[in-house]
């Protein structure tokens, strides 16, 4: 029995559509006349190598331009033809874990992808190589995802950011966990602090800079005298700051030198909660009519530097 074989991919799977041959493989179209030439009598065997190979670089130029939606189409072209081809599962990987958001995180597919191409991977010094790429994009990716989280915290330091911020560190600290065993059950030692060596310093930028453009600045306002709003707000903003310091720390306990002015960073925030209070308006009849007057309402150490 006669079968087309496209001449540009090897491939048998050709189909009949709109008056031309398609090959469903590579999408090279041929009209009637053409098709009869491609004809070949018997089984056909099938040689994708040079599809998987034209696939691949596509994936790769297509990753290293920064358009990981098309490198992912590729790469899963690549996947489709050769599932046991480690660098068609490293850029999946890669390319799926760069589309992340924060409404969309996709790591765990990148740590899935990753751990398939360490399963299919080289032998030797390639192996390591290709251990320690994968290694680096993830602390990059893990950083990257942190940063996105730490500059909304900075902005809007409330409770669905404080929140978002917690759960995000969450899940990087169980994904770290992940690999690291995964690693272990094919003979490679991963440490998992590794992966969040930057986070802690992500952290506490973003909690220095919420409090100095956003939290004191607020609670201060243009008197200098808050109200119990304002003073409610404040001491809710600070336990999140708190929260979040203390986390850094417990992520880089090895990490003294640093730890050191993050307990300091905690200690000054503990002191502005406790040396902070409140102001209600009182109305006192003077020689002249009635005259404003701020009075302290919780007790403690008014801050009116500045003031």
């Amino acid at each position: 029995m006669k079968q087309i074989v496209c001449e540009m991919c090897g491939s048998n799977n050709v189909s009949k559509q709109d008056g031309m041959f398609v090959c469903q493989d590579c999408g090279t179209k041929y009209s009637v006349e053409e098709a009869k030439k491609l004809m070949v009598e018997g089984v056909v065997q099938v040689d994708h190598s040079n599809m998987t190979d034209n696939y691949l670089n596509l994936a790769i130029s297509a990753c290293n331009s920064g358009n990981y939606s098309e490198a992912e189409t590729y790469a899963n072209k690549v996947i489709e033809i050769d599932p046991s081809n480690y660098l068609g599962w490293q850029i999946k990987g890669k390319s799926s874990g760069w589309q992340s958001t924060l409404a969309n995180v996709r790591l765990d597919e990148y740590l899935s992808s990753c751990l398939k191409a360490l399963q299919y991977g080289p032998e030797g010094d390639a192996y390591h190589e290709l251990v320690e790429d994968i290694t680096h994009e993830f602390t990059d990716l893990a950083s990257a995802l942190i940063k996105l989280r730490a500059d909304r915290f900075a902005k809007w330091p409330d409770e669905e950011e404080f929140n978002g911020f917690i759960s995000d560190c969450k899940r990087l600290i169980g994904l770290c966990s992940t690999y690291s065993s995964a690693g272990i059950q094919l003979g490679v030692v991963i440490a998992p602090q590794i992966f969040m060596k930057p986070i802690p310093g992500i952290i506490c930028n973003s909690v220095n800079e919420a409090y100095i453009k956003i939290i004191e600045p607020d609670f201060s306002g243009q008197r200098n005298k808050p109200d119990d709003d304002d003073f409610t707000k404040y001491i809710q903003r600070i336990g999140y700051c708190t929260t979040l310091v203390e986390l850094a720390i417990n992520l880089s306990k090895k990490d003294d030198e640093a730890n050191i002015q993050r307990y300091e960073n905690l200690i000054f925030l503990n002191e502005k909660a406790i040396n902070s209070c409140s102001y209600r308006w009182e109305y006192h009849d003077y020689q002249n009519g009635l005259g404003p007057q701020a009075v302290i309402k919780y007790g403690g150490v008014p801050d009116v530097s500045g003031s």
